[in-house]
């Protein structure tokens, strides 16, 4: 267990040293500031569909206040990283998850 336990502490030291959020109008890997008192790992795989649902229904579940903020960051984010839009069916998909995270 103290074996896990250290090993997270040092995964997430060196992903904040790798960057936080958004520098110099830049999205970067790393971490962002959500609100006052949270931060939010920044692990976004732009094209994967699950990883839109699971992050709208992380979203509708503990940072509903914030919806806006965070899916306008991992749209620009993905559309930086790709110099493209996003695909309508992966915002559908994050308001998917979004919705069932408010029931949940």
């Amino acid at each position: 267990m103290k074996g896990k336990v250290l090993a997270i502490l040092i995964s997430a030291t060196w992903l904040s040293a790798c960057g936080t959020g958004i520098r110099g109008g830049h999205y970067q890997e790393g971490s962002y500031q959500v609100n006052n008192y949270e931060q939010r790992l920044n692990t976004i795989d732009c094209k994967d569909s699950d990883d839109w649902y699971l992050d709208g229904y992380r979203v509708g579940k503990s940072f509903y206040d914030e919806r806006d903020e965070l899916l306008a960051y991992r749209v620009n984010f993905c559309e930086q990283k790709y110099r493209r839009p996003v695909d309508d069916s992966l915002t559908s998909f994050w308001f998917d998850g979004f919705a069932k995270g408010t029931q949940d």
